[in-house]
């Protein structure tokens, strides 16, 4: 028996180095080197990307577009916070794909975060209002006022409380997140592409 440290967070990730150590041991790869190898690897980009604030708000940029996924980063994080603190969502849904999941999506966000503000992503053909208006009717009376912005271009968060130590962005890896002093701002992808 060995153990194993890694950089890697959520039982998601668990999952995943599970299944690639029983491979490698059916193929009969050395297991001291592989557990080794695991313990190097890094998250892949826009999975987990995280950087922290100068007023000590951690930002977590994931590309979760499935409601499993959005399901799993936000139970990781209600898992390893401390409950001291607040969650917000910023969970968008792009146009002209699975109208079904936005309902869905809504709901997880507004179930297992603080705070959530919804935006269409990249709406493409669509009217980002509609986008945002169908992921609302997944979102229970008792947590609609969990909503506290809808954008349609641009998510700017001035001034976070500092109540809110963790901020989530599912938003297409195409977009930067960027962060200067008290000002997180989500750039928008070009809607006409």
């Amino acid at each position: 028996d060995s153990d194993i440290w890694v950089k890697l967070i959520g039982h998601f990730n668990a999952y995943n180095l599970t299944a690639v150590f029983a491979c490698a041991d059916i193929l009969g790869l050395e297991k001291d080197e592989l557990l080794r190898f695991m313990s190097t690897l890094d998250n892949v980009s826009g999975r987990f990307d995280y950087f922290v604030t100068p007023s000590n708000i951690t930002v977590i940029v994931d590309y979760a577009h499935t409601p499993d996924a959005l399901k799993n980063v936000l139970q990781t994080i209600n898992e390893i916070r401390t409950k001291n603190e607040d969650l917000i969502a910023v969970v968008g849904c792009g146009g002209d794909r699975d109208k079904t999941k936005r309902p869905m999506m809504g709901h997880i966000a507004s179930v297992l975060s603080s705070k959530v503000i919804f935006t269409s992503d990249n709406p493409r053909s669509e009217n980002p209002e509609t986008i945002i208006s169908q992921m609302e009717e997944g979102v229970e009376p008792q947590n609609f006022k969990k909503i506290i912005e809808k954008m349609r271009y641009l998510v700017s968060i001035p001034n976070l409380d500092r109540s809110f130590k963790y901020v989530i962005s599912f938003l297409d890896t195409k977009e930067e997140m960027r962060c200067k002093e008290e000002i997180i701002v989500i750039p928008r992808i070009n809607t006409t592409a």
